[in-house]
């Protein structure tokens, strides 16, 4: 969408005031239960033993997924399939960052919408 032809009413603020960032850890929050819970027990299991949380910082709903070393973040991408579907549910546009901390690279980060390659042709 061009900003730039948009009346300023209807832009976005330029700060966030402490409402908006309390709505959007709400949001976060909600996100992340909801989602946990529409995941099989595998999935769960799976995401007990990780640092995972939302963000929606960006334009679309990430689910950034932080195991506690390279394999298990190769487990959790082995399962990827999985996460992305339950995560669909929610937003065909959201994203699922694995092995990802402030700063430094994702191990990898896949768009939901792109799942079909991940999975078996049969």
């Amino acid at each position: 969408m061009n900003h730039h032809s948009l009346p300023s009413d209807d832009l976005p603020p330029l700060k966030l005031e402490e409402t908006d960032s309390s709505l959007i850890r709400q949001l976060e929050e909600a996100l992340s239960r909801y989602f946990y819970e529409s995941c099989d027990g595998v999935t769960q299991a799976l995401l007990t033993n990780c640092e995972w949380y939302f963000t929606t910082i960006s334009t679309v709903p990430t689910l950034v997924i932080n195991g506690a070393d390279s394999a298990m973040n190769q487990r959790v991408f082995n399962h990827i399939v999985a996460i992305a579907t339950a995560l669909s549910e929610f937003s065909i546009s959201a994203k699922v960052v694995i092995g990802s901390t402030i700063g430094q690279e994702a191990f990898v980060e896949i768009r939901v919408d792109e799942i079909s390659a991940y999975q078996d042709p049969l």
